[in-house]
């Protein structure tokens, strides 16, 4: 089956070497031929709405980058093909955003999968959030049902002796402990003789013989049993976490869709273990947990040893569910915050180079807004030997002015927050602050939009203890469109006390940007 891929402005997306390039915060649509049956398709779990009238699925992509796969059904045909999703071409290029995920996994190790469609990183060892277990072990399911029916198929049997009396012309071959009880029982032993047997009126005696059986009950099939029982409720505890995800009102439009497919991928994977369960011998067994007999049939059997190579990442403490129950954060925000969480590293970097001297740590804050305790209130701070202080804070939220209570951190209006504060603490003298927002977005009426911003936490944000009012803002930009130029001049910032700059992942650290920002709160350098 050929597939057609429009943007929405109707400009052809060609498939070039078998995979499918995308742009991320874009709308396409996919041209199917009318059939006996309306077609479907898939992005990874989630499926695509389909038009009648137009013959087309829509295909929304969020705010998120990475690998994805697209699946298309038509009657018996099925079409598969990859997909890349990349950074806007206006913002970032490829290789920039490969080291803005360079840049926070080696500072935050564990960056991983969010709650839409990206495909990037790795987990913790205390435990993970839903989004990762989804990717990370719905795939093996199929694999691991497979390996259990070809366990179900030719089970491993366990020999069992029991000790039965049974008739004397049963016993093909008399064990030791036969022998021994008809040499105590000449009377029985006279029946061996069938000339005896009839003189004696002996008819068919009954002796003891040790008589084997063979079970399916054996320690490995129990270990078998007991892990199916714990993978259905690792992937119901993953179908309710999902579930709980999807109803976040902070979603963006398309990552409830994602968070439902993936919860309805993980209730079916569920059902289909339980039936292969109630289906085979294994349902009539007790779960029990590994033997030293079981593990030694595991490392024996390679049906064996596959089934429990697939099911051991399910119940590894690397896999273990760690979300709360109101649902949580993802552990990848959505691209545009993933800037927003590099801009705040790349300004503290350029602050480390100017600053000479000065010893910096880093205050995580609790919780797993993201996995490093990233958060409103984590804060960099650097200390000059004098006691001087800088602190760079992110998400640092200032209340409503009527709901400010005893707090000398406020806004005149409502609730503001900005992506980066950064106040100065002098050994002695006037204390300053200044914020930085950073802003993924580019073009003309987006960077317009996000100078309101800066002119609202300029004009209604007041931190008493560091001197009231900001001293001055900056818009933080990943590029610079040609009619925004004006605005990232320094004349313009010199004049107005606001402006942009351009700051670009993969390039070295802007010494620029850290001198002007000491400059804004009062030179401590």
């Amino acid at each position: 089956m050929s597939l057609q891929v429009r943007g929405a402005d109707g400009s052809d997306e060609h498939i070039i070497d078998g995979v499918l390039r995308l742009e991320e915060a874009r709308t396409y649509h996919i041209d199917a031929l009318p059939g006996a049956s309306a077609p479907r398709a898939w992005l990874g779990p989630r499926e695509l709405p389909w038009s009648e009238e137009r013959g087309t699925f829509t295909l929304e992509v969020g705010h998120w980058v990475g690998s994805a796969a697209l699946r298309v059904a038509h009657g018996t045909q099925e079409t598969v093909v990859p997909v890349e999703v990349a950074p806007r071409q206006e913002k970032l290029s490829d290789g920039a955003w490969l080291s803005l995920l360079a840049d926070l996994e080696a500072w935050s190790p564990g960056l991983a999968i969010g709650l839409e469609g990206g495909g990037v990183g790795a987990v913790q060892t205390e435990g993970t959030t839903a989004t990762i277990l989804a990717a990370a072990l719905l795939p093996l399911v199929p694999a691991l049902i497979r390996a259990i029916r070809a366990i179900a198929a030719a089970p491993r049997e366990l020999a069992t002796s029991t000790r039965e009396d049974i008739p004397l012309r049963a016993v093909r071959r008399a064990d030791r402990e036969t022998l021994q009880w008809l040499a105590r029982h000449p009377a029985v032993a006279r029946a061996v003789d069938p000339w005896l047997a009839a003189r004696t009126g002996l008819q068919d005696p009954y002796v003891p013989q040790d008589t084997t059986h063979e079970t399916v009950d054996h320690p490995v099939n129990r270990y078998i049993a007991w892990i199916i029982g714990r993978i259905a409720r690792v992937l119901g505890e993953l179908t309710d976490a999902l579930g709980r995800a999807a109803r976040n009102p902070r979603l963006q439009p398309d990552t409830a869709q994602w968070c439902r497919a993936r919860g309805r991928a993980a209730a079916s994977a569920t059902d289909e273990l339980l039936a292969t369960l109630r289906r085979t011998f294994l349902g009539s067994l007790t779960p029990m947990p590994a033997t030293e007999a079981a593990l030694l049939a595991v490392q024996d059997d390679p049906v064996y040893a596959r089934a429990h190579a697939l099911a051991r990442p399910f119940l590894s403490p690397r896999f273990r569910l760690c979300e709360s129950r109101d649902g949580g954060e993802a552990p990848v925000r959505p691209s545009f915050e993933l800037y927003e969480l590099w801009t705040l590293l790349a300004v503290q970097r350029a602050l480390a180079e100017t600053l000479d001297g000065w010893t910096w740590t880093w205050h995580p804050v609790p919780g797993n807004e993201l996995l490093a305790g990233f958060g409103p209130g984590a804060a960099f701070t650097a200390r000059r030997a004098d006691g001087a202080r800088l602190d760079l804070r992110y998400n640092v939220t200032f209340s409503g002015y009527l709901a400010r209570g005893n707090s000398d951190k406020y806004s005149i209006s409502g609730e503001r927050r900005p992506d980066i504060v950064i106040s100065f603490e002098p050994q002695a003298g006037q204390r300053s602050w200044i914020c930085l927002d950073a802003k993924y977005r580019v073009r003309r009426d987006a960077i317009a939009d996000a100078f309101a911003s800066l002119h609202i936490y300029r004009d209604s944000l007041r931190w008493e203890a560091f001197g009231g009012r900001c001293r001055s803002g900056l818009l933080l930009a990943p590029a610079v469109d040609p009619e925004c130029q004006p605005w990232f001049m320094s004349e313009f910032r010199e004049r107005f006390g606001i402006g942009a700059w351009r700051l670009t992942p993969g390039e070295p650290s802007d010494l620029t940007l850290g001198k002007l920002i000491l400059a804004r709160v009062g030179d401590p350098a």
